[in-house]
């Protein structure tokens, strides 16, 4: 069996579930549009959790970096994956030649096909030190990969704060209480090979 499909069919219970909701009427007062991004986590302030940030990729069930994950994203579930809301924040340590050589930032997560019919493409935006770093627009569900190449010139401190933003996401109340972006698997901040 595949990676896709064994990730497939560890969502199908929530999936389903959000397939049964999404044949109710759509339209706009269902979906979040999101224009501006309010600042969510400060690289001023990542002093304060320096002590408890001892990683630089992890997958959403790793306990030890739960404090890792500074706002925005719900609990872990089937011992795998969490959902995000609109913003979200993972503060993450830098590799060590980061200063030097820049940063590769992975994110790999997925989106319910329920999720994409009620609100259409959803663009990714990540920022360091409000700085954008990538943005990438996604129009289909299924296993997703986001990567950008953080400059060394934003990668002078450790552990750096990357603030995530989706222009569109599904409001809390309509599919159920939480807000919902999509469902994420892991992240890393990897030392940038140059070729």
């Amino acid at each position: 069996m595949s990676r896709f499909l064994r990730f497939v069919g560890s969502h199908r219970r929530s999936i389903a579930c959000l397939g049964l909701l999404s044949g109710a009427a759509t339209g706009c007062e269902d979906v979040r549009h999101r224009t501006a991004q309010s600042e969510i986590v400060s690289n001023d302030d990542v002093a304060q959790i320096q002590p408890v940030v001892h990683s630089h990729s992890f997958t959403m069930n790793n306990i030890d970096a739960t404090r890792q994950l500074a706002a925005g994203i719900y609990g872990v579930e089937n011992n795998r994956w969490r959902w995000t809301a609109g913003d979200f924040s993972i503060v993450l340590a830098t590799p060590r030649t980061a200063p030097v050589r820049g940063a590769d930032l992975v994110l790999t997560f997925y989106i319910p096909e329920a999720i994409v019919s009620r609100i259409g493409p959803v663009t990714l935006t990540a920022d360091l030190n409000q700085m954008k770093v990538g943005m990438t627009t996604y129009k289909t569900a299924g296993a997703q990969h986001f990567s950008a190449l953080i400059p060394q010139d934003l990668l002078t401190q450790s552990p750096a704060a990357i603030d995530f933003h989706l222009d569109r996401c599904v409001r809390a109340g309509v599919l159920e209480s939480r807000e919902l972006g999509f469902i994420i698997e892991s992240i890393s901040l990897e030392a940038h090979e140059n070729r």
